[in-house]
């Protein structure tokens, strides 16, 4: 792709009846062409979150939701975001989840309860994962309790046995 950055469209009404080669706007095609993939974001009346997703393919996508989501029908808006590649569209699909948290969606709402640590890392490697997974309160207390090592005394080792001598 030419054009890496991301490019985002304001917030438009979604036309429910449209027929599939017009549910984006110009304006949102000639992004889709000159940028790539793309989070949408569909919004009901109240401007309240309903579902977030990422796809290359949003006549199909889009076809698919308007047929089976049961939030489809409760749809008044709808804002499209460009990015450069798939993989930076789905960094920005859970981002954009994770802090709208739409009503239907169910990846990444719930944070993971479990993660491998690997002290071979290094701190900033394992604080960059904590924060991906892990709410900000859950991150701030964790420092706190990190920062006062004085509250989790540590087992006394047995003494060192005696050995006979020689």
């Amino acid at each position: 792709m030419g054009n890496d950055l991301p490019r985002h469209c304001s917030a438009r009404p979604l036309v429910h009846e449209a027929p599939l080669k017009d549910l984006l706007t110009t304006e949102e095609r000639r992004g889709r062409r000159s940028v790539g993939p793309h989070v949408y974001r569909f919004y009901a009346e109240d401007r309240e979150a309903l579902y977030i997703g990422v796809t290359c393919g949003t006549a199909l996508r889009w076809a698919d939701h308007r047929r089976s989501s049961p939030w489809w029908s409760e749809a008044r808006y709808v804002a499209v975001s460009f990015y450069g590649t798939y993989e930076q569209a789905m960094v920005a699909e859970a981002a954009a989840i994770k802090a709208e948290r739409p009503c239907f969606n169910r990846q990444w709402i719930t944070p993971r309860k479990q993660t491998v640590i690997q002290f071979g890392d290094g701190a900033e490697a394992i604080a960059a994962e904590l924060h991906k997974i892990a709410s900000p309160e859950f991150v701030g207390e964790l420092a706190r309790l990190l920062a006062s090592p004085e509250q989790f005394p540590q087992p006394l080792p047995p003494p060192v046995p005696a050995f006979p001598q020689p």
